[in-house]
């Protein structure tokens, strides 16, 4: 497939996808490319794809902390093990706000700002910058050049360096090749939607698996119930 063929379906299945308005998604993550399980969910909710704000239910996972010395993160199936215990979340533009037992906090980020890449639909803005592409029936495979993306929030490709200096190491240009060429398929429903989209994160080590985020838009045109995140949190049923 010619780029410019590839590019012309992404473009028309973002448009179309964004044309709904909103959507009921679930987010799973996975070490490796397998399909994921029921185990593996990290998110479920309702977005407003227009309004870039999502209303999810998120899945705790642990810091990582990484020092000058150390090598970074826990291995990506310790990571997915992790997952259980669930809290409300919203995203509103590129800020987190977390829901507490009082009142909603405001976790990290600018309102104004990119999608951060835990948002389950950050992928919609990163497919602006796909390469290339190949169609294996409803899936279309590409990269991603994120390398000069400035504008996106980035994070959520790489694990946190092992380095802090300015030396252009073995690891950072790991990292950098990784950054230019993310791996990224999209699956196009019939009417043209995007019913499933998923990139790599680049592995910790050589020796792990790469860590695939998977969305899969469940259902299109649903309610999306955006809570008063000035006001207090209602007590549990």
């Amino acid at each position: 497939m010619r780029d410019g063929e590839a590019r012309r379906l992404l473009d028309e299945a973002v448009a179309r996808t964004l044309s709904e308005r909103t959507a009921w998604v679930r987010q799973f993550v996975r070490a490796g490319g397998d399909a994921p399980g029921a185990d593996e969910l990290r998110v479920e909710g309702a977005v407003d794809l227009r309004r870039r704000i999502a209303v999810v239910a998120e899945a705790r996972v642990p810091e990582a902390r990484v020092t000058r010395f150390e090598s970074a993160a826990a291995a990506p199936r310790r990571l997915v093990e992790a997952f259980g215990e669930r809290r409300p979340v919203v995203y509103a533009g590129g800020s987190r706000y977390v829901a507490t037992d009082a009142e909603w906090v405001h976790a990290e980020g600018d309102i104004e700002g990119p999608r951060r890449p835990s948002d389950p639909v950050w992928l919609l803005d990163a497919l602006a910058h796909a390469v290339g592409g190949t169609v294996d029936g409803d899936e279309l495979r590409c990269t991603l050049d994120l390398s000069d993306a400035d504008a996106l929030d980035r994070s959520g490709i790489l694990p946190p360096s092992r380095w802090r200096g300015i030396v252009r190491t073995a690891d950072r240009r790991r990292r950098e090749d990784w950054l230019a060429s993310v791996p990224c398929v999209v699956a196009i429903d019939r009417d043209g939607t995007i019913a499933r989209m998923s990139y790599a994160g680049l592995p910790p080590s050589e020796a792990a698996g790469a860590l695939t985020t998977t969305t899969q838009f469940v259902e299109y045109r649903v309610p999306v119930e955006i809570p008063d995140l000035m006001g207090r949190v209602p007590a549990a049923v």
